[in-house]
């Protein structure tokens, strides 16, 4: 689904809605289709003629609950009332459509109707991190709450309760109390008063319309951090942050006019871009605890997996596609509920976007601009030609490995120790040093006797290697099992089939795999680095693993003769594989689809040889260190 989702309630006054000469009913849930892609979703909630009539016998002292009395008057038990009733159809309806959270104010009819959907649900409950849940025709839906009643529910806790959190090791506390005396005291400064914008109306309650936006969000925007005595600096401190995060999230215009630092898009040069990039850079600085990163390796690691980055994602990189690609893909729709044409439609701040995307990316525009995709590989394009140095072939043709689609699939993996899809920190420091290019270790001497370099990639193609074997039967033993899967049963390492130097392939199908013919398999993992490999790898990603499928054929040729089919199942190092290795994991990934049902099944198994992969080359790096006693006696104490 791509646009956006609207919901009106009855806060809007909204029975029927105009929609390209359609009337949309209350309740009814209309999808504006454009092409192939849903652009709208609306939905009318609750209307006034719904709400149970307060003057019947029914007692309603919660809006979405109705009290069942016996003959004596009391109450028997409770019951969902009509509206509450009327909200879980209408979602029904909407969560067909991937629903994967709903928006309503806070006003007590709708409070009480999601509280019960939540009490009512086998798995509602508020999770770590307070959010509401439902459960709506087996799926699971989170419930906020809009920006603008959230502020206002900060607010009317703030009046009811005093607040504490933790700032430099300190407890500090703000109170209402404390809003209340900046203002009186203001009041007596007369034309000299800070905060001149304040009411009455703004901060005693009893003069206050709890329902205005902007009596809350002026008492957060108003107040001053200069004031004194000292707990009035801290309720400032922390009404500046709510103030700024309101700003944040509830931002309308590209540039900031209005003063405030924070109500604006967030890009490069806006303190949006500083404050949105925190959750990014303490991810990255993570990562730096792991490896020793250079600007070029921080560079590359925040490009997306499918181009040899980490997937971690610079605000400042992506906001300008985000922008252009939804004002492109809004248009039309908009011009089309405008009654007005497409060149005619002014959108605020379009074409200083456009202007500032054209001198960073020399005026190129995507040829279809309704994707963000489309603006986004434009805009990586830069940062490699620009931010990324490639000094030698080695560095040139590990990049290129990067580019393959099977290089990155062990990064999409969820990492899970039950399933054996989690990596420990060491084999993880390896593989994402390995895949940025930083140096792994202090240059050593290895098992076999050369030098090891800080790079640490010497373990790869080493023949004392340690980590080979387990990857090899790995791999093996996930191909055996998928087999299995299938119903195709098959041997590791057959007895009675060699090549002519004696050696065994590495599995067979016990059963015909095509044309009457039972499969052969071997398996090799070739190092895309290694002095034989990096001047082709350089200029042709994947050319190491196609040449060692080359190999396997003219090995096997004896066999292939014999009327076996004959796969050779080449990978590299770095990740790529072989065509014929991708074609062969293809059809059994499609074959355990119609057999399970789950469409992730293929993605499941390239995802795994990818592990396998990876953990060899940890195992393989990792191996070239001396052996050195361990303290054991540590767990006997």
């Amino acid at each position: 689904m791509t646009g956006y989702e609207s919901v009106c309630d009855s806060d809007d006054a909204v029975s029927n809605l105009d929609l390209n000469n359609s009337i949309v009913e209350p309740g009814e849930v209309v999808e504006v289709v454009e092409g192939d892609d849903i652009h709208m979703i609306v939905v009318c909630l609750c209307p006034d003629e719904i709400v149970p009539d307060k003057s019947t016998s029914t007692t309603l002292r919660n809006p979405s609950l109705a009290h069942k009395h016996d003959s004596a008057g009391s109450v028997i038990e409770n019951e969902p009332a009509e509206s509450c009733l009327y909200v879980s159809g209408v979602l029904r309806k909407v969560v067909l459509v991937d629903l994967s959270a709903s928006v309503s104010d806070q006003e007590a009819t709708n409070v009480s109707a999601v509280n019960q959907l939540v009490k009512g649900s086998s798995t509602g409950r508020h999770d770590a991190r307070h959010l509401k849940k439902y459960n709506v025709s087996n799926r699971s839906v989170i419930h906020v709450y809009d920006p603008s009643h959230l502020l206002k529910g900060i607010r009317n806790n703030l009046m009811k309760r005093d607040l504490y959190w933790e700032r430099e090791r300190d407890i500090v506390s703000a109170r209402w109390d404390d809003i209340i005396y900046a203002y009186e005291a203001d009041n007596t400064s007369g034309e000299l008063r800070s905060m001149p914008k304040m009411t009455d109306g703004q901060v005693y309650a009893a003069k206050m319309n709890k329902m205005k936006v902007s009596c809350a969000a002026q008492v957060f925007s108003h107040l001053k951090v200069s004031m004194d005595p000292q707990n009035l600096k801290d309720i400032a401190t922390i009404l500046k942050f709510f103030d700024g995060l309101f700003d944040s999230v509830n931002a309308s215009t590209l540039f900031n006019k209005s003063g405030k630092e924070y109500k604006c898009a967030a890009t490069a040069r806006s303190l949006n871009a500083n404050c949105q990039e925190e959750g990014s850079a303490n991810i990255l600085s993570s990562v730096k605890t792991f490896v020793t990163q250079g600007v070029a390796e921080e560079a590359e690691s925040t490009l997306p997996i499918r181009f040899g980055g980490l997937g971690i994602r610079r605000i400042s990189d992506i906001c300008l596609p985000a922008f252009l690609s939804s004002i492109n893909g809004v248009k039309k729709l908009v011009s089309l509920l405008l009654n007005s044409k497409d060149n005619e439609l002014n959108i605020h701040h379009y074409d200083e976007a456009l202007a500032v995307w054209g001198v960073a990316n020399e005026n190129e525009i995507p040829t279809i601009p309704q994707f963000q995709k489309n603006w986004d590989n434009i805009n990586i394009k830069g940062i490699i030609a620009n931010d990324l140095i490639f000094n030698s072939p080695r560095d040139l043709a590990r990049f290129k490995a990067l580019q393959c689609r099977e290089s990155g699939s062990w990064l999409h993996a969820i990492p899970s120790p039950n399933i054996g899809t989690l990596l420990d920190n060491t084999s993880f420091q390896v593989c994402i040093g390995l895949r940025l290019g930083c140096n792994l270790c202090t240059p050593h001497i290895c098992k076999c006797n050369a030098k090891v370099d800080e790079i640490g990639t010497h373990g790869l193609s080493c023949f004392k290697s340690s980590g080979r074997f387990s990857r090899h039967t790995e791999i093996n033993s996930i191909i055996n099992r998928s087999l299995t899967s299938i119903h195709v049963n098959s041997t590791l390492e057959p007895n009675g089939l060699s090549r002519d130097d004696g050696k065994r392939p590495d599995g067979m199908t016990l059963v015909p795999w095509i044309k009457g013919q039972p499969l052969v398999w071997d398996v090799t993992v070739v190092d895309t680095l290694a002095d034989s490999y990096v001047l082709k790898s350089s200029e042709v990603s994947g050319s190491a693993a196609e040449m060692a499928c080359k190999r396997k054929h003219s090995k096997y040729s004896s066999i292939i003769s014999s009327n076996y089919v004959f796969k050779g199942l080449a990978f590299e190092t770095l990740g790529p594989w072989c065509k014929e290795a991708i074609d062969f994991i293809n059809v059994i990934g499609n074959r355990l689809i119609a057999e399970s049902g789950d469409s992730k099944s293929k993605k499941f198994l390239f995802e795994r040889i990818s592990l396998a992969i990876q953990r060899g080359n940890a195992a393989s790096i990792r191996g070239t260190f001396p052996d050195s006693a361990i303290l054991s006696e540590i767990f006997v104490l």
